[in-house]
């Protein structure tokens, strides 16, 4: 059987880097513990920039993208209720969805310009703004619709 007490370090003693086995345990957590808050500091901020991101997608370019399309029904809408105004009969009731219609769909272009992601959208819905106020008024019975 081989000697091993020559090989013993009595308690307390140095190892051959000069920490003992619980100061280089103790220095090995501290240093895990730092990584493991380094990485949870960084998660935090990631998830807190992501979630901003993802709030501006939607309240810009999302909502301005369906108040376009919600806009653009509203006309096709608007466009069935003239048609049918042509027709004999019932002028009050389609004067009056029309001007329903026509203020549904003010505020909807409003909206998709205030959220446009670009001036050049933003001056588009104004321009259909326009272009839809200045098609009521050369409507017949335009007296008793109103445009926002």
């Amino acid at each position: 059987m081989p000697d091993t007490a020559r090989f013993a370090r009595p308690p307390g003693r140095l190892a051959p880097s000069g920490l003992t086995l619980r100061l280089r345990l103790l220095a090995a957590f501290c240093a895990l513990s730092v990584i493991t808050l380094g990485l949870g500091a960084f998660s935090v901020r990631s998830v807190g920039r992501s979630g901003a991101m993802v709030a501006a997608i939607f309240d810009r370019a999302l909502i301005s993208t369906s108040y376009a399309r919600s806009a653009a029904s509203g006309f096709a809408a608007m466009e069935a209720a003239f048609a049918e105004s042509r027709l004999p009969g019932g002028d009050a009731a389609r004067r009056s969805r029309i001007s329903e219609l026509a203020e549904l769909l003010a505020a909807d272009l409003r909206i998709a310009a205030e959220r446009a992601g670009s001036d050049k959208v933003a001056r588009a819905a104004n321009a259909a703004s326009a272009a839809v106020r200045d098609w009521l008024a050369a409507l017949p019975g335009a007296d008793a619709i109103e445009a926002d």
